[in-house]
């Protein structure tokens, strides 16, 4: 498995509906640089279902080796992540690779198993919640970032 092919995953990942343990994004694209910002991401997608904001976006970094992980935290929009992109981020890294404890605060985790892809921690496996109203809600804030739009 190479770094493009966990970005092309990454990318059809992000428009994978919640039933499917996705984030439902209607837009997703790989390997892009947003306009204003240093960083590069491995993948990017839009959504508007999750945020009361007209759009949430969702991070994905791709790590095929250890060493690239470790590697990833010296960047200074880890190191300050209010610099950083997207509402939601997340690691795709094959299976093993990175333990969820290794993980940075508020980071998901996307594993690669050979047979597709998991989901071992992140916002969208939170659970919906009654609320007063009547309806249902999923407590994201816990997972959402202060981000550089």
């Amino acid at each position: 498995m190479t770094h493009a092919d966990l970005c092309r995953l990454a990318a059809q990942w992000l428009k994978r509906p919640a039933s499917r343990q996705g984030p439902g994004c209607i837009i997703s694209f790989e390997q892009t640089a947003p306009i204003g910002s240093p960083e590069v991401t491995d993948a990017i997608g839009w959504t508007s279902w999750i945020a009361a904001t007209s759009a949430s976006s969702v991070l994905v970094e791709a790590k095929v080796s250890r060493a690239d992980f470790l590697a990833d935290r010296n960047k200074p929009f880890r190191k300050n992540p209010d610099h950083g992109i997207g509402d939601f981020r997340y690691y795709l890294a094959p299976r093993g690779l990175i333990a969820e404890h290794d993980l940075p605060p508020q980071w998901g985790l996307i594993e690669y198993t050979g047979r597709g892809l998991t989901v071992t921690c992140g916002h969208v496996l939170e659970r919906l919640k009654p609320m007063p109203n009547g309806r249902y809600k999923r407590d994201l804030d816990r997972w959402r970032f202060t981000k550089n739009a």
